[in-house]
Order: C-alpha cells, then sequence, then structure tokens
C-alpha cells in the first residue's frame, strides 16, 4: 500500500512537471515570435515625406531637390508615383527583392485602383540597386527593361564614382518608360480648355446682354463708361494649371500594391 501510494505521488509530480514544461515552452515561444515581428518592423523605415530620399548625404543637394521636384510634378501629371530611396544597407535577413517588396506595401506606391507605382532602392555598401514596379506599371517597365535600366544606364555610373548621374540617368530612364501609361484624371478635369462658343451660348450671357441694351436705351451717354470698365468681366483669370504651397514636393502613398515585378543589379 506504501509502496502505491509513493508510485502515485511521482506520478503526479512527474505530471506537474510536465505540465510547467509545456507551459513555460509556449511562453518562450510566444516572446520570440513577439520579439521576431518587432525586430522585423523596426527593420522598415517609415513611409517617406519626400519622393527622393538619401539618407546617406552622397547625392548633391541640388540634383537630390531637382529630382524630387521633377517626381511630384511628375505625380500631379500621370498620377504615377515613382519614389527613389538611397540608403547605406538594410538590415534584414531577407532578400533585397523580398525587402523592396516589403517596403513597397508598407509605403503602398500608386493609387488603389491602378497599382501604378515604381520604388528604385539603392544600397552604396551592398553596391545594391533594385527596381520594384506595382501591378499597375508592369506593362509598361516589365523585368527586361527594369534590368536594362540598372544594367546599362545606372550601373556604369555608379562604376565610374558618379551617382549624381546615376540617380538623374535612372529616374529619367523609368520617367520615360511609364509617362504615357496614365494620366491624372483630376487634373485633366481641372485643365478643362475654355470655350468661348459655350460662353457666348450660355443664359448669362442673354441675360447681359438684355442688360447691355436695356442700360444703353436709358442712358446713351454710358456708352463710353461701360467700355471702358468692360475689361474687368474677362480679366483676372489667373494661372489655373499652378500649383504651390507647404505641401508641394511631398509624398504620400495612395494605397497600390505590387506582386513582385522588376528587376535588381548589383556593381
Amino acid at each position: 500500500m506504501i509502496t502505491f501510494c509513493s508510485f502515485a505521488q511521482k506520478i503526479a509530480a512527474a505530471e506537474k512537471m510536465i505540465r510547467y514544461f509545456l507551459l513555460l515552452s509556449l511562453f518562450s515561444f510566444s516572446s520570440w515570435i513577439c520579439s521576431s515581428k518587432l525586430q522585423g518592423a523596426e527593420q522598415l523605415p517609415p513611409p517617406p515625406h519626400h519622393y527622393f530620399n538619401d539618407e546617406t548625404g552622397i547625392i548633391s543637394p541640388a540634383v537630390a531637390t531637382k529630382l524630387n521636384d521633377q517626381l511630384a510634378a511628375f505625380d500631379q501629371q500621370t498620377s504615377n508615383q515613382v519614389v527613389v530611396l538611397v540608403a547605406a544597407s538594410f538590415s534584414a535577413s531577407t532578400s533585397l527583392d523580398s525587402y523592396a517588396q516589403q517596403l513597397y506595401s508598407a509605403w503602398h506606391l500608386g493609387t488603389k485602383k491602378k497599382s501604378n507605382g515604381v520604388l528604385l532602392v539603392v544600397f552604396l555598401k551592398k553596391h545594391l540597386i533594385r527596381i520594384q514596379t506595382g501591378y499597375g506599371l508592369e506593362g509598361a517597365l516589365p523585368d527586361v527593361v527594369c534590368k536594362r535600366i540598372i544594367e546599362e544606364i545606372m550601373i556604369p555610373h555608379f562604376e565610374q564614382q558618379n551617382p549624381n548621374e546615376a540617380m538623374i540617368a535612372g529616374v529619367q530612364a523609368i520617367l520615360r518608360a511609364t509617362a504615357h501609361e496614365y494620366k491624372n484624371d483630376s487634373l485633366s478635369k481641372k485643365k478643362k480648355s475654355f470655350s468661348w462658343v459655350e460662353l457666348l451660348l450660355s443664359p448669362f450671357s442673354f441675360f447681359l446682354f438684355i442688360m447691355i441694351i436695356s442700360f444703353l436705351l436709358r442712358n446713351s451717354r454710358g456708352v463710353g463708361g461701360l467700355s471702358s470698365g468692360g475689361g474687368w468681366f474677362f480679366g483676372g483669370s489667373g494661372n489655373v494649371g499652378s500649383s504651390g504651397g507647404d505641401d508641394w514636393g511631398n509624398f504620400s502613398g495612395g494605397g497600390g500594391e505590387s506582386g513582385g515585378g522588376g528587376a535588381d543589379g548589383s556593381w
């Protein structure tokens, strides 16, 4: 009887040890998963405020400003968002294409409807270049074209220690390839051509004509005064197509996604 009780106590103690070990293992595994997710999130930089972003300072400020303005204007004209990142390296343990895909997904380049974005990343310490295309620009910028831009246009400049020319040439090649793929519908509506025929045939013009005739009949001497003051009505239209303000040149993702299209290279 004593032997049986002792054996049962040992079994119970062993079960407690097993449960404790399982709970401890589950807690450790959960902590590792959470830590991995936090580390992965820290590796991705937040969405940039500009289209052209040089974290290394290797690109001259004048060139960086000029390219950023060109990319901002390109977005306004076509709705295509081309974003550039020049960095020293990336800490992700994944491959370059996987890291670029994560960046694209986090920054949401292009509009949600068209996914018409392009991400150009250059990592100087690793000597790596990657062009990541959104779904909507894979036709205008297929993998083979991305590869040619990197190897034939950008890499020769990097090999000659000329990063400014490399970035200028690369950005211009991307803009040329994607310039006619889409247009900014909202901008087209704002820039609708002015029609004098529509104005002259409008109810307002008819009403104005009656008022003028009535005025002339009542006071023939008012013709000169009316003629001298007629210019104000059609004047002062301003520059309709201009845009400005503090937000000019600032990037804001539109919700686009990438399916992994693009290419990479090294020098």
